[in-house]
């Protein structure tokens, strides 16, 4: 594989999936329209982890990636959505769903579903966007990644957590407690709430940390800390 391009984390989910998955099939190992076999419409398989209708802003820059590619979903390419409605157990049943259908490429959004495509997937090109493909193991560089996974890397170190803090405590310096929803399954998120709570520590502002892999625990979390009337 070729390097990984870096954006601003400023660019909206469309621009960034446009981006994507543009860079993802013209640099992958195994061209889309030789994947196949002659003749036959070529499938892509989409993984998302969270519930369908979750991720609006993803497939509109998908499809617009595609295009941009001369790519048209239904004319001559077909796209396999598969949703795992926020539990990550159900990934690896749907990636091997995916790829008993002889599936060119695979797209999988987000660190915990890479990682679990990588371990599947074999010789099948992943296409991701990650925030840190070298640190989640998917690349030995960005510069040189190897391996079977291209895409784009939005890459926001701990540091840029730690930001976000500081911008909290400077714009609404009377907050009285910080709430912070990370999920443990992504590497990225472990080095953030490190980051973040260390930063809160000297800040002198107190910290409310909730972890977990479900969508659904995770809404929950937010919803109770809107009632705390915390900033997270």
């Amino acid at each position: 594989m070729r390097s990984y391009p870096s954006l601003s984390a400023a660019l909206s989910a469309s621009s960034i999936w446009l981006t994507s998955i543009a860079l993802g099939l013209l640099l992958a190992a195994v061209p889309v329209a030789d994947a196949q076999s002659p003749g036959t419409v070529p499938r892509i398989g989409y993984v998302w982890s969270g519930p369908p209708g979750s991720d609006p802003e993803e497939v509109k820059g998908f499809r617009q990636g595609l295009r941009e590619l001369g790519y048209v979903e239904g004319r001559n390419l077909l796209i396999e959505y598969r949703y795992a409605g926020g539990d990550l157990d159900r990934v690896p049943h749907l990636i091997a769903e995916l790829l008993n259908l002889k599936i060119a490429i695979l797209v999988t959004p987000g660190t915990p579903v890479t990682a679990i495509a990588k371990r599947q997937a074999g010789a099948t090109p992943i296409v991701t966007v990650v925030n840190d493909p070298v640190g989640a193991g998917f690349a030995k560089s960005l510069a040189r990644p190897g391996g079977t996974i291209t895409g784009l890397s939005i890459a926001q170190d701990e540091a840029f957590a730690g930001k976000l803090l500081e911008l909290v405590k400077e714009t609404l310096p009377k907050t009285a407690r910080v709430g912070v929803i990370w999920n443990p399954a992504n590497s990225s998120h472990v080095a953030a709430e490190k980051e973040i709570a260390r930063l809160a520590t000297k800040l002198g502002l107190p910290l409310s940390s909730c972890c977990s892999t479900g969508t659904s625990v995770c809404m929950r979390a937010a919803v109770g800390a809107r009632r705390r009337r915390m900033r997270c």
